[in-house]
């Protein structure tokens, strides 16, 4: 029993626990995915990612722009030619015109930036990824780290109780005077000493239950878990761990949209030393004043055009911006080699420690099964009164020592299978990548 985290416990406001609401590994994943604050920004930067590319895509598209303008004169104008002033226009004039404009070359400028926007979204895309597989990861640590805490909180209890069942058996002994008092009295500070190591189990529990509450978003009252502390084999191939890094992680795919972006950004500073045409057509409508002063209802013109515009010279800027558009995209590619080495560096790592947890398992195995038989011989002579309290106490801590061992050695196992799986960019649950391995 020892080896599983109990799906059920005890709460500590003292309600049954199967009462509560109970939550697997999937539970939690979901509800964090969902609600969690960096993977609801990490949506919204995709939302504004999409909008980056209407904007871009809008500069390429004819434009309208549509004004009016209303004008009074504190005077106005007029001559005389000697029948009397003739006023030249009114008081009030009116205008509306529409425009209508179109981009037709800018030096590829117009492209670059549409270009740059799908790399944001892709970039975007990608830290939603990246959000949620660290999400994944984080919620999964501890996740079994609760199922760690209440194991380990499982042996403090049961060891107590043994050790409250011998000091029972000593204060018989001690009334039949079998046994001397200082037997007795060791008893009873063996069991005192065994309440601090249960008490800090129990802490350790509310602590990491608190902890996966706030990663995971669960709600607010009292909960349980549906899982246990268990090995899953998995072959795994340190080789096949790193080529799937570096083609599964978001963080890498990130930094591609980012050379990418840096790339768009040295032809937009290029294309300002093109020149930029644009054709525009404008229709307008004024009063009489504006175009024939004689007549009385409103005169509608058009006039279209094309203008050009070239910038010869600038001091030195544009030349300035490009060095610095070239200078952030080396920066950009020795940092996309730097991370190449660090996520290479943490898959090493977590394959490692997923070699050393399944041989810690093992290991730890064989001294759970010489402690248990340890312990079984040494209550069978403690009752036959062969042996001293003190032999049988330090059988019951051996073998709540080796199986403490065997916890941590079951939680560093799992641990580093996620952390595998995180190194990998696959999902934390299996069955969602073809490409994983096969659970045994």
């Amino acid at each position: 029993m020892f080896l599983g985290a109990m799906a059920l416990w005890v709460a500590a406001d003292g309600r049954a626990a199967d009462a509560a609401r109970s939550y697997t590994l999937g539970d939690c994943l979901a509800i964090g995915k969902e609600l969690a604050a960096r993977t609801a920004n990490a949506r919204r930067d995709v939302l504004s990612a999409r909008a980056g590319i209407r904007e871009a895509r809008a500069e390429a598209l004819p434009h309208v722009d549509l004004k009016g303008d209303y004008t009074r004169l504190d005077e106005v104008p007029s001559f005389d030619l000697g029948e009397g002033p003739v006023e030249i226009g009114t008081e009030n004039n009116y205008g509306v015109s529409a425009e209508l404009s179109q981009v037709l070359y800018k030096g590829g400028q117009v492209q670059a930036a549409l270009r740059a926007a799908k790399a944001y979204e892709q970039y975007a895309r990608q830290g939603r990824r990246e959000a949620d597989a660290a999400l994944e990861r984080d919620i999964g640590v501890a996740f079994h780290s609760v199922l760690l805490a209440a194991a380990e909180t499982t042996v403090e209890n049961e060891s107590v109780a043994q050790l409250r069942r011998l000091v029972g058996q000593s204060e018989v002994r001690f009334r039949q005077q079998t046994i001397p008092e200082f037997e007795l009295l060791s008893a009873r500070v063996r069991l005192a000493n065994a309440f601090p190591r249960q008490i800090a189990a129990s802490n350790r529990l509310e602590t990491a239950r608190e902890a996966l509450r706030t990663v995971a978003c669960l709600e607010d009252g009292v909960y349980t878990l549906a899982g246990t502390l268990e090995r899953r084999e998995e072959h795994w191939v340190l080789e096949q761990i790193l080529a799937m890094a570096m083609t599964n992680r978001p963080e890498l795919a990130r930094m591609e949209a980012q050379v990418r972006l840096r790339r768009e950004d040295i032809h937009s500073a290029e294309a300002a030393y093109k020149p930029t045409i644009r054709a525009f057509g404008n229709y307008r409508g004024a009063n009489s004043s504006a175009y024939s002063p004689m007549q009385t209802e409103w005169d509608w013109r058009w006039t279209a055009g094309v203008t050009a515009e070239w910038a010869l010279a600038d001091g030195g800027r544009r030349a300035a911006v490009t060095l610095q558009k070239r200078l952030a995209l080396e920066n950009t590619l020795a940092d996309r080699d730097d991370l190449r080495r660090v996520i290479a560096l943490e898959a090493r790592q977590a394959f490692l420690a997923l070699t050393h947890a399944a041989e810690a398992i093992r290991v730890a195995g064989e001294t759970v099964a010489l402690a248990e038989k340890g312990l079984a011989i040494a209550a069978v002579r403690h009752e036959q009164g062969v042996s001293t309290y003190l032999e049988f106490t330090e059988t019951n801590l051996a073998l709540s020592t080796a199986r403490l061992q065997m916890l941590q050695a079951l939680y560093a196992h799992a641990v580093a299978r996620l952390q595998v799986r995180h190194a990998a960019g696959l999902p934390v649950e299996e069955g969602k990548d073809r490409n994983e391995p096969v659970t045994q």
